[in-house]
């Protein structure tokens, strides 16, 4: 039995060894294949590195090879708080980009400006601002980039640079960020708002501002002064550095009074940066001078064939009280624009009414609220709303293509400096509807003078600023639909700022004579008629 046992043992034993031996050998093909196969080795990527070395990056935009200019008459331009005016390039010193700057008052600390602008490729980029250059600029105006990297701010000397642009910060903007320059006013001299600039971090600044045409004189004349043997040469010029009246240096706009003892002729001349202009005129001492006739032509001027440049500005409403009544009758204004081809409307006090383009008087008028037509009045009567059909002042007025409006004489006794302020705070009302409407022209005929016995030299002084002011870059510069009639510089004496004794025909009643009205007439008619096609040309 044990020999039995132990042959089956064995025989167990050598049957487990071949077993083994044959699993053995069907196991050895299967690293064979694993080596030879080409499947591993045959990736694309066996070719690149297995860890890239940085990130990928995706594809970049094409970098920004030009300059964000905006300028202070451009869109992105706005005011954010207080009173900032307005100087025409050459008027206040320095160089203008573009054809003015705008700047706060020494000491309004709360003005503040601001130029929005937006960055369309991603990047670093030099950020700049240009003011002109003036001696009684701020020292330390404080500009603040704000951008979605937080602010950034820089303090300026603006008193002892400019004329050119002016870097403020590089800094890294993202695609299609919209972002901001905010300028603030100061207590140590006028802070400048003009234009800022972004370019390639690097590249440089901009150019220099676009060049501006040579200046345009508006107008040149001359007329009798009541000092027998004198005259009144008076002048308008835009776009101008410097002016100079037979090469002595002169304001803009300005009058003077010349006696000359023989025949004399006077150059104003008017110069900028672009080139300079003559106008010259001559007075001829004992030649008698033609008068002119109280009565229109027996056959007035034929209206021209077709319509008059800017036809699409054709229709004219004047509103006005007394004056611009005894100004339209005597001055031949309806007849002369007739004779031009417009059609000239006006309205006078609510109990006149409405006047149509042939003279006729209509019995309807435009309810002028409580017939004010005084500078709180004005600003009113634009502060309606605008109704189509029309039911009030504003609507009626807007029917127009141009609206001519003037207050009287009473304005022009400004008993304050602060009812000056107030005076200018709503025509700046006035400015800003009046900009709302592109499509329409908009006139403003500064009021009359006051006489002696109605007013003080200190009134009379604050109406000629007033006036000065409407008449100014400061109040039209950047309004292109917004002009200015200076009657009261037509009528005042420059030495007194009342009305002209020549001017008078009572001494207790201050409106303008006929022979003012003779006079300054015709002068208004071209005036609008210049005024059409001048902006009909832009």
């Amino acid at each position: 039995m044990q020999r039995t046992r132990l042959q089956k043992g064995i025989a167990v034993v050598v049957m487990l060894l071949l077993l083994g031996s044959l699993l053995a050998c069907r196991a050895q093909p299967t690293p064979e294949l694993i080596v030879v196969t080409p499947t591993p080795r045959v990736i694309v990527a066996a070719s690149t590195p297995v860890v890239p070395t940085q990130p990928p990056k995706p594809p970049a935009q094409p970098p920004l090879t030009v300059s964000i200019i905006v300028d202070n008459t451009d869109p992105g331009f706005t005011i954010e708080a207080g009173e900032w005016g307005t100087c025409q390039d050459g008027d206040c010193g320095g160089v203008c980009h573009g054809a003015d700057f705008r700047y706060a008052e020494p000491g309004c600390t709360s003005c503040r400006a601001r130029f929005d602008f937006k960055v369309p490729t991603a990047g670093e980029y030099d950020v700049w601002t240009w003011w002109p250059w003036g001696e009684d600029r701020a020292t330390d105006t404080l500009f603040t980039i704000v951008y979605s990297g937080g602010h950034s701010t820089a303090n300026v000397d603006q008193r002892n640079s400019g004329d050119a642009w002016h870097w403020l910060a590089t800094l890294a903007f993202d695609t299609g960020e919209s972002a901001s320059i905010v300028v603030e006013g100061t207590a140590t001299g006028y802070a400048n708002a003009d234009a800022i600039a972004l370019t390639p971090a690097g590249s440089g600044p901009p150019s220099g501002p676009p060049a501006v045409g040579v200046p345009v004189i508006q107008y040149f004349y001359s007329e009798e002064a009541s000092t027998k043997g004198c005259y009144y040469l008076h002048w308008d010029v835009s776009e101008a550095t410097a002016i100079y009246l037979n090469d002595e240096a002169v304001d803009n706009p300005g009058s003077t009074e010349v006696c000359p003892e023989e025949t004399t002729a006077y150059t104003l001349r008017a110069e900028n940066p672009a080139g300079n202009v003559e106008q010259s005129l001559t007075l001829a001492v004992g030649v008698a001078l033609p008068v002119v006739s109280p009565s229109p032509p027996e056959q007035p001027v034929a209206p021209p064939e077709g319509p008059p440049a800017g036809a699409g500005f054709r229709r004219i409403i004047f509103l006005h009280h007394s004056c611009g009544a005894n100004l339209i009758e005597q001055g031949d204004v309806r007849q002369r624009l007739t004779a031009l081809g417009y059609e000239f409307y006006d309205h006078g006090y609510n109990g006149d009414g409405l006047v149509l383009a042939d003279g006729t008087w209509t019995g309807r008028n435009f309810d002028v609220p409580d017939d004010n037509t005084n500078p709180d009045g004005y600003a009113a009567i634009f502060a309606q709303p605008l109704h189509d059909p029309p039911d009030n002042t504003f609507s009626y007025l807007m029917q127009y293509d141009v609206i001519a409006f003037k207050s009287c004489f009473p304005v022009s006794h400004i008993e304050s400096d602060a009812q000056l302020a107030e005076y200018k705070s709503y025509y700046l009302s006035i400015r800003k509807r009046m900009a709302q409407y592109p499509n329409k022209i908009f006139i403003v005929v500064t009021q009359p003078p006051e006489i002696p016995n109605d007013t003080n030299p200190e009134a009379a002084a604050r109406a000629r600023a007033f006036t000065n002011w409407l008449a100014s870059a400061e109040y039209l510069s950047g309004h292109p639909n917004v002009f200015t009639f200076n009657f009261f510089d037509l009528l005042a004496d420059p030495s007194t700022n009342m009305l002209r004794a020549d001017y008078q025909s009572d001494p207790y009643d201050a409106h303008p004579n006929e022979l003012a009205n003779r006079t300054i007439g015709p002068l208004f008619a071209d005036f609008i008629a210049q005024t059409v096609r001048t902006y009909s040309a832009r």
